[in-house]
Order: structure tokens, then C-alpha cells, then sequence
């Protein structure tokens, strides 16, 4: 008998990694392409429509606009995609404000 659209729903959610650990694996996955550790932000978790991805948005200091966010410094903003099963970070995306 095939599964209902709940029994579906139920075993995804069963699957999916914690939003905590989609956000620690985005950061590790930041930390390593930039060497950036200091001042990163959590702003936004998501989970995709499919259920099948962690959005995962991160914010950091410019580095080029050279003052802290607090004296006036821009804040830059990385979208990440998480595969939900597995932890595994897809990609990596600047997100425009």
C-alpha cells in the first residue's frame, strides 16, 4: 500500500538533520573558504519548500569596508543550502539586501 501524503511528511522530518547542525555545517563550510572566524551571525533558517534542503543565511563584517559594524561598518550576507538527510552544504550564495 503506497504511503499517505502524512506517512510522507512524517518520515522526511524522521530524516532531517536539526536546523543547529545545518547551521554548524554552513559555518564550518564558510570558516574554511574565507578563513573568516570572528563576528559571523546567524540570520535566518529555513527549510525549503520541498523539505529537501537547510537555507541557512550568515552574516559577517566587510572585510574591505575595514570598520566593525557597530562604528559604522557594512554587514555582508552568505545564503547557504543544506541537504536536510545528509548535513552536506550544496552551496554557498551572496544574498543581496
Amino acid at each position: 500500500m503506497p504511503e499517505s501524503p502524512e506517512q510522507t511528511t512524517e518520515t522526511k522530518q524522521q530524516e532531517r538533520i536539526p536546523p543547529k547542525e545545518a547551521v554548524s555545517a554552513a559555518y564550518v563550510y564558510f570558516k574554511e573558504l574565507t578563513g573568516i572566524i570572528d563576528g559571523v551571525t546567524v540570520e535566518e533558517v529555513e527549510l525549503s519548500e520541498d523539505g529537501n534542503d537547510w537555507m541557512v543565511t550568515l552574516g559577517h563584517s566587510d572585510p574591505a569596508g575595514g570598520l566593525p559594524i557597530p562604528l559604522g561598518g557594512r554587514k555582508q550576507y552568505k545564503i547557504f543550502r543544506v541537504r536536510a538527510d545528509t548535513g552536506d552544504v550544496l552551496s554557498m550564495k551572496i544574498r543581496e539586501i
